[in-house]
């Protein structure tokens, strides 16, 4: 009985595990693999052209937790800053739920724009998209679109590799919100959910063992006497009386009561959205209410 109640003791500290990795891989800030990155509505890229900037995004952004997305679009869509931000919001782009960078072509207004969000903006700073945004506009210039979003991604890279040195392109002076332009390193985060879900499931587990040992011990039967233990005509009682002896009362003086004063309270808060970095430090909020900055240029 002890040995089969410790191998589903084992198995189930074997479940628990399993599930702790599950749920942490689940809350670990992953980007959603089934997202298109690449957005070519202008036909501007070949399907080779399309799969090896893939390759470079992706290693890009496995490398550094970092996403990435390309835009082109042929038609009006209105100002492509609040059109392209939107898109990444509400599509579920980004690691950590928005750390990454997107890069938008517009063929009907002549002109592209960079964005940067979480983590990724202190690579990709005021100061980083400028330089990315005047490198890529010559070869948007001269027709050659794959060149052009190919520096945007290897560009954006080297700047990802600098910040995650400590060393993010334009130093303190870098620009940008939130995290960006400050020259710190990405923090990890602690999985709280995951580890908080492991020690319910494993606080379960122990209370269903001790539970089910609790219940395997309950075979005593409540006696009123003592004659299951006694030898048979070993003892026979003739007569029985209660005799009062003695008694002992305790009083113990009651403390008088004390005042205490003083209040608690909780101050403070929190806000969850993106903050893009802009060359020029304009910040607009996308209908979601989230607060956005980007640099743009003109080919």
């Amino acid at each position: 009985m002890r040995i089969r109640k410790t191998v589903l003791a084992l198995f189930l500290l074997a479940a628990v595990l399993v599930s702790s990795v599950s749920v942490s891989a689940l809350f670990d800030g992953a980007r959603d693999p089934g997202l298109v990155r690449i957005v070519d509505d202008a036909d501007l890229l070949t399907d080779s052209e399309e799969n090896l900037l893939l390759t470079a995004m992706s290693s890009a952004a496995e490398r550094y937790r970092s996403d990435f997305l390309i835009m082109t679009v042929d038609s009006d869509v209105g100002d492509i800053e609040p059109y392209a931000e939107d898109f990444y919001d509400k599509s579920g782009y980004g690691y950590n739920g928005n750390d990454g960078a997107l890069l938008i072509v517009s063929m009907y207004t002549r002109e592209y724009l960079i964005s940067s969000a979480g983590y990724a903006e202190s690579a990709l700073n005021a100061a980083a998209q400028q330089k990315i945004t005047d490198d890529i506009g010559g070869y948007f210039s001269s027709g050659d679109w794959y060149g052009g979003f190919s520096a945007f991604v290897s560009e954006s890279e080297e700047m990802l590799r600098l910040a995650e040195a400590g060393t993010p392109y334009g130093g303190n002076n870098g620009g940008g919100n939130g995290n960006g332009g400050s020259g710190t390193t990405r923090t990890h985060r602690i999985r709280v959910i995951p580890i908080l879900f492991c020690i319910g499931i494993s606080c379960l587990i122990a209370a269903i063992i001790v539970s089910s040992n609790k219940r395997a011990m309950k075979t005593a039967v409540l006696q009123r006497t003592a004659n299951n233990y006694l030898a048979a005509n070993s003892l026979a009682l003739t007569t029985q009386r209660d005799i009062f002896v003695t008694s002992v009362v305790t009083k113990t003086p009651k403390a008088p009561p004390s005042s205490s004063g003083g209040g608690s309270g909780r101050s403070g808060g929190s806000s969850s959205g993106r903050s893009w970095s802009s060359g020029s430090s304009s910040v607009h909020h996308s209908s979601s209410g989230v607060s956005h900055t980007s640099t743009r240029g003109r080919f």
